[in-house]
């Protein structure tokens, strides 16, 4: 019965509506505007009413075949410019309208259920084309700051120029999101602030990269090479000591969970993390008496696990929560952690991988976890 709705928009869209079999009458695509409100009201509700249930293989469909109806209407006015006047094209964009209050109500309602990865309508890529490119506008006046690093103010506001210049909208909602939040938390470059509550624009700026976990290879490359001039004057001792200072802080930042410019690659303060580190051991190649160096283990030998990385981290989780481990960061016991184990699926871990599932702990690994706790209670009776 949930697909009952759909199957009667699809005909619809891909049939009554089409530029060939249309004829276009105001009283009469009023009504059938009306008429599609409902259907999209009545598919609207019948997610509502499998809230509680297991939804994800409907929702999975369902924001699948709406996203290809929003093509095919696009496709009704990019392939007929020349054949349709302006009120089939303002017929058409109010038909998309409808059916992306599906997609926003999925998104909205369903978060877990939806598909960021899939690439966003046309028509949602030129709405919010219009809204970006007025935000860019803003964005830039802060070029005129005395104080602004033009090439800082450059790589962070690449993102939103990439959206508002392209002229394809081969987007995903992932994409979208990233960049629309960027935009905002980059506001500050243009609303009226009191300069008391920024007290360095470009650090400003920095920190809302890092929190966005904004991984692109050309930012952590400005931030090593700033650092490297900073450094420049400095003796050892102080670039030593710096270096220092720097990974440790990084390694303590948290993004903002769910963010990542690039999901392929390490997450920001992993990528500035590893350069400083190799920085560290390339001018301080022999450790002072009682210092001890930092330690990358080599793949061959990493200590060998018949366990998942799932199971390893709620181990590792157990141990922190039991007061067992005690560093006071979780990002140098996730790095560490990393640096150490092998599992049967992988030979390097990834320490974005052990933070994610730090947070969400899976049912399989938890019993998983039970039933070695028990086997090791066992094994401590033969001790």
């Amino acid at each position: 019965m949930e697909h009952e709705p759909l199957h009667i928009i699809e005909e619809w869209v891909y049939i009554t509506i089409h530029p060939q079999n249309y004829l276009l009458d105001l009283q009469e695509s009023n009504r059938d505007l009306l008429f599609l409100e409902q259907k999209i009201d009545m598919l609207c509700n019948s997610i509502s009413d499998q809230m509680h249930g297991s939804v994800s293989s409907f929702l999975n469909v369902l924001q699948l075949k709406v996203l290809q109806l929003l093509e095919r209407v696009g496709d009704y006015v990019k392939n007929n410019t020349e054949n349709l006047n302006d009120g089939y094209r303002s017929f058409y964009i109010k038909v998309a309208g409808y059916l992306e209050k599906v997609i926003d109500y999925i998104r909205r309602y369903v978060p877990g259920a939806f598909q960021e990865s899939l690439q966003i309508s046309c028509f949602s890529f030129l709405k919010n084309r219009d809204v970006l490119s007025v935000a860019l506008t803003q964005l830039e006046t802060a070029y005129q700051h005395p104080k602004i690093e033009h090439p800082l103010l450059r790589l962070a506001l690449q993102p939103i120029k990439d959206f508002v210049q392209s002229d394809t909208g081969n987007f995903t909602f992932r994409q979208l999101t990233y960049i629309q939040q960027l935009v905002q938390s980059l506001s500050f470059l243009h609303e009226p602030v009191p300069e008391k509550w920024i007290k360095d624009i470009n650090e400003e700026i920095h920190t809302v990269l890092l929190q966005l976990n904004y991984n692109l290879p050309r930012y952590v490359l400005l931030c090593t090479t700033r650092l490297d001039e900073k450094m420049a004057e400095m003796d050892l001792a102080a670039k030593l000591s710096t270096l220092q200072w720097y990974f440790r802080t990084m390694e303590q930042l948290e993004p903002l969970p769910g963010f990542c410019f690039l999901p392929t690659l390490p997450n920001v303060t992993e990528q500035i993390v590893s350069s400083l580190r190799a920085a560290y051991n390339l001018i301080n190649p022999v450790p002072a008496e009682g210092e001890l160096k930092p330690v990358h283990p080599v793949i061959g030998g990493r200590i060998k696990l018949s366990v998942s990385v799932a199971v390893l981290t709620l181990f590792i989780k157990l141990c922190i929560k039991a007061g067992i481990i005690v560093n006071e960061s979780k990002s140098e016991v996730f790095r560490i952690t990393s640096q150490t184990f092998s599992t049967p699926k992988s030979m390097e871990v990834s320490s974005g991988s052990i933070r994610t599932k730090h947070k969400f702990s899976s049912i399989h690994s938890i019993k998983t976890v039970r039933i070695l706790l028990l086997q090791l209670v066992e094994l401590l009776k033969e001790e």
